[in-house]
């Protein structure tokens, strides 16, 4: 893909299936130049830069933080369809976790995340038993 250190991945959700989208392709040039660097002599190899892509969803920045408040903290999910278009307007999973202690990490907070009963990373609006209601 063309990752540098320090590159920001995505990991799990839309940033994980769209982050060839998301990161476009860094780009760069190798040249000879003279010895006082004034010159280029030859272009060796040559990548253009490709600008990452904005990526659209149907969610709704409102109804998520509805879903998100009915849920509260108890372990559970919420997904919000509009049923004339079938647009995703919200897909929650409860409880959550800050997935910034990964990439920081956060002994603490992993620690926290990863041994909490309730499993925060087990993404309930996509997995395991589906109820309507």
């Amino acid at each position: 893909q063309g990752y540098r250190i320090g590159d920001r991945v995505g990991a799990i959700g839309i940033e994980a299936s769209q982050d060839a989208v998301l990161a476009g392709k860094p780009g760069g040039e190798l040249d000879i130049v003279e010895a006082d660097e004034s010159t280029v002599v030859r272009v060796v190899a040559s990548q253009p830069y490709v600008a990452g892509q904005d990526v659209r969803t149907t969610l709704s920045s409102a109804t998520l933080v509805a879903a998100a408040a009915k849920l509260g903290d108890r372990p559970g999910a919420a997904v919000v369809i509009d049923p004339v278009t079938n647009e995703v307007l919200a897909i929650n999973s409860s409880p959550s976790f800050d997935p910034d202690a990964f990439e920081e990490n956060d002994a603490a907070r992993l620690a926290a995340i990863t041994k909490a009963p309730d499993s925060p990373q087990a993404n309930r609006a996509t997995t395991g038993l589906s109820f309507v209601f």
